[in-house]
This record gives C-alpha cells, sequence and structure tokens, in this order.
C-alpha cells in the first residue's frame, strides 16, 4: 500500500518542476474553500498553492502554468472544470450526508433579504467579545454574481485608522445560514483578540492557539457542514444546480 505522504511529495515535485523555483513556490492543500490560489511573497516571487486532488495527472499542467504567467487573470476551462469536479466530489463528505446532520442544516435559520451586518457583528461581539473593543465591518467589494474560483469570506485588517472587518457580499445572499455569518464573523475577531494580545503574529495566522479560540463558537461544526454543503453554490451561484 503506498504511503498518502510520499504520494503527496512526489505529486508536489512534479508540479513544483514546472516552475522556477526562486520564482514559484508549490505547496498542496486539502482546503474545501480555494481550490487554487497564487499570493505574492514578502521576500519576492509568488506561492501557487493548488489541492491535492487537482494534481493527480499532468491534463492541467499548461492551464496551470498559464494561470501563473498571467497572475490568476483570465478563462482557464480545463482548470475550471476540474474544479467544479472536485467540488461536486468534496461536498458529498460523510458529515454533508450524515441524515441527522441533513436535517440540522435544512432546519437552519437563514439571514433573508436585508441581512443587518453591523447588528449581527454587534450581537457576536457581545455574546463572545465583550471584553474587547468592537471593530468597524462593513460588506467587501462585490463581485457580482460571476462565478469564483475562491472566496475569502471575511478578513481583519489593522489599518492606520485601527482594525476592521470586512465580510465578502457572497454571504449577503439571502439562502445563507445565519450561523455560518456568525461565525465568520466570530473568526475574525479571533483575530482581533490575537492581535490585541500581541500573539497574532502575520496577518491571518491561524496558529494552533487561533484554532483552539475559533472552537469556541458553539455551532463550529455545524457551520464547517453547511460550508462544505454549500461551497460549490457559494462559488457559482448561477451555474450550481441543485
Amino acid at each position: 500500500m503506498s504511503d498518502p505522504a510520499s504520494s503527496s511529495d512526489l505529486a508536489r515535485e512534479r508540479l513544483q518542476s514546472l516552475f522556477d523555483p526562486r520564482q514559484v513556490r508549490v505547496r498542496l492543500n486539502r482546503n474545501r474553500r480555494t481550490l487554487v490560489s497564487l499570493r505574492g511573497r514578502r521576500e519576492g516571487g509568488w506561492t501557487l498553492s493548488v489541492h491535492a486532488g487537482l494534481v493527480d495527472t499532468n491534463a492541467l499542467d499548461r492551464e496551470l502554468q498559464a494561470f501563473v504567467r498571467r497572475r490568476g487573470r483570465g478563462e482557464f476551462p480545463q482548470l475550471r472544470r476540474a474544479m467544479s469536479t472536485l467540488f461536486g466530489q468534496l461536498v458529498q463528505s460523510p458529515t454533508a450526508l450524515d441524515p441527522a446532520m441533513s436535517e440540522r442544516l435544512a432546519g437552519l435559520a437563514v439571514i433573508g433579504a436585508q441581512p443587518d451586518l453591523i447588528a449581527l457583528a454587534a450581537t457576536v461581539h457581545r455574546t463572545y467579545f465583550s471584553d474587547l473593543p468592537a471593530i468597524p465591518i462593513a460588506w467587501g467589494r462585490n463581485p457580482g454574481r460571476r462565478a469564483l474560483r475562491s472566496i475569502r469570506f471575511g478578513s481583519y485588517t489593522r489599518g492606520r485608522g485601527g482594525p476592521s472587518m470586512r465580510i465578502s457580499p457572497r454571504l449577503a445572499m439571502p439562502w445563507v445560514a445565519r450561523i455560518f455569518l456568525e461565525h465568520v464573523i466570530h473568526h475574525e475577531y479571533c483575530h482581533h483578540r490575537q492581535f490585541l494580545e500581541g500573539r497574532h503574529g502575520r496577518p491571518g495566522a491561524h496558529c494552533q492557539r487561533f484554532r483552539r479560540l475559533e472552537r469556541g463558537f458553539p455551532d463550529y461544526e455545524l457551520a464547517l457542514a453547511w460550508e462544505r454543503a454549500n461551497a460549490a453554490r457559494l462559488l457559482d451561484p448561477c451555474g450550481h444546480r441543485g
């Protein structure tokens, strides 16, 4: 029986061989939310993160090379089809298919047509972070109804005017579960606590202590199950069926 870790290492090495390692570093992920991403590094160059489920063959090599060369801009039909297929596989997880969990997901309250983001954030702050100063919150840039390759549900920034929070407008769709939006706000407030305690590290860092803070959200597992069941619909609300 083959060693999964060794297989992953070989897949990453094969993909890395397509790029100059001084310019592009390849890493594999198992993220259900962001299957492919390209991010600049502080020291220069780029990090290409690709879901392990997309690198089993060399069928996508040319499009991944083009994805890096064009900095993720443009159309990549083969890559998009492969991602759509993989999303379909990922959302069919045992958790999503468990009858009891499915019943709980079906019964969740939704945010409705006119969600009050400020009021919702105030509730999260009052319930879980009342010992911290509240921070401004707003919807981020609206991508419209176009299909996305990835979604950053929320962001916490520490600008000159003080900390602030932005939430993806994809979570403003009326069918989004209220607890999932609360979970995202809670997640960003965990970054706020880390920062105020001097333990935040680099922006967006998710250390072990951060993960413990995040799991303080009572409906953490339910929120993740909702995300798994709705990932494809969030990425492509027009093209998703089901």
